[in-house]
């Protein structure tokens, strides 16, 4: 059903943001890690949100979260990621 799938590894970012982006966009939980929504021109896309987890940089400690995304087209991908990255666009602080 999707053909286009991109890996995210979110380094610094809560999960529970991630999951809200996703639900504040349109997306419905169904399933514990699964997103899934319509965008504003029907184009319909599914995230799969990976546990947080963390990893030591030094004496920092940071959350780690792995997600999948996945659509029906090329472009649309490439639209829906584009939004995903800059809201979530970060240079540290």
């Amino acid at each position: 059903m999707f053909e286009y799938e991109s890996k995210h590894e979110m380094r610094g970012m809560q999960r529970c943001d991630l999951v809200n982006y996703f639900i504040e966009i349109g997306g419905h939980a169904i399933a514990a890690n699964e997103y899934r929504g319509q965008d504003g021109e029907d184009q319909e896309w599914k995230v799969v949100v990976n546990p947080q987890e963390s990893i030591v940089m030094g004496a920092l400690v940071l959350p780690v979260t792995v997600l999948h995304i996945y659509t029906k087209s090329s472009v649309h991908h490439s639209i829906f990621v584009e939004r995903f990255r800059k809201k979530f666009l970060s240079a540290g602080g």
